[in-house]
């Protein structure tokens, strides 16, 4: 008998942060984006934004 196991897993790497001027102040839907590729995400209300990566490589 045998037998196949096969794993999948995903390796997800998340990026977040916060934006705003050069005074602290928050800087609402704002577009973030990595260069090159078609990933992105807009802040929030209070500036700040997460991006989900589930591609390998350097950004």
């Amino acid at each position: 008998m045998f037998f196949l196991l096969l794993w999948s897993t995903t390796l997800m790497s998340q990026v977040m942060g916060k934006v705003e001027d050069a005074n602290g102040t928050a800087l609402p839907f704002v577009n973030i984006y990595i260069e090159g590729t078609y990933l992105g995400t807009t802040s929030n209300d209070d500036g700040k934004y997460e991006l989900n990566l589930n591609i390998k490589g350097d950004y």
